[in-house]
């Protein structure tokens, strides 16, 4: 269940390919984004625990680096918080 994440140019696409479903891809845009290009790999479950306990469509996520946890905060709340941590698939 390995999800891709990649940002930049004001986009994020979400890329995923499984035996079962094929290959799937959405683009969502991007309010506010600092930095450089990034992608990640994530287990797509922790992705979806931590979004669930989330109650607003808006989500600020802070990433380090490709291989560091990244954290998913809401706007309304910044008190709560969840860290996710990456994949390495090279």
């Amino acid at each position: 269940n390995i999800v891709n994440l990649k940002l930049g140019n004001n986009i994020l696409e979400i890329s995923s390919l499984s035996e079962e479903v094929g290959k799937v891809k959405e683009e969502l845009p991007i309010r506010f984004i600092k930095g450089e290009q990034l992608t990640i790999a994530v287990n797509g479950q922790f992705i979806l625990d931590a979004l669930r306990t989330i109650p607003t469509d808006e989500i600020i996520l802070k990433f380090n680096d490709e291989l560091k946890p990244f954290i998913i905060e809401t706007v309304k709340d910044p008190n709560l918080v969840q860290l996710v941590v990456p994949l390495r698939t090279h």
